[in-house]
């Protein structure tokens, strides 16, 4: 039997080897290992106002993956954006064209 010890932000006992400890005046988090639904919104909560990109990569790339949502490699420029918006909206009106005039 695991004992654990109470979480902050979320209702329970912690089941997970996951803890921050401090290294050399920076709060690190011990172990990434398997981590429950319940220990991974506590770190979330946690260390969400984090300065660290690092550790914010990381938990959005371990919620997709348990969410099972494809993340980008990397994210779509604005003008790629709005020309594949403006191609599909005018697809859109050609198919409503050619069902008026068909």
């Amino acid at each position: 039997m695991r004992c654990g010890w109470d979480l902050k932000y979320v209702e329970g006992i912690s089941k997970d080897y996951i803890f921050p400890t401090d290294e050399n005046g920076k709060t690190i988090i011990e172990d990434y290992g398997s981590i429950s639904d319940e220990g991974f919104i506590e770190l979330l909560i946690q260390e969400w106002k984090t300065d660290d990109l690092i550790f914010k990569e990381h938990l959005i790339k371990r919620l997709a993956d348990r969410l099972e949502v494809k993340l980008r490699e990397k994210p779509l420029e604005w003008d790629i954006i709005l020309k594949r918006m403006n191609d599909r909206s005018e697809k859109t009106m050609e198919k409503i064209r050619s069902k008026k005039n068909g």
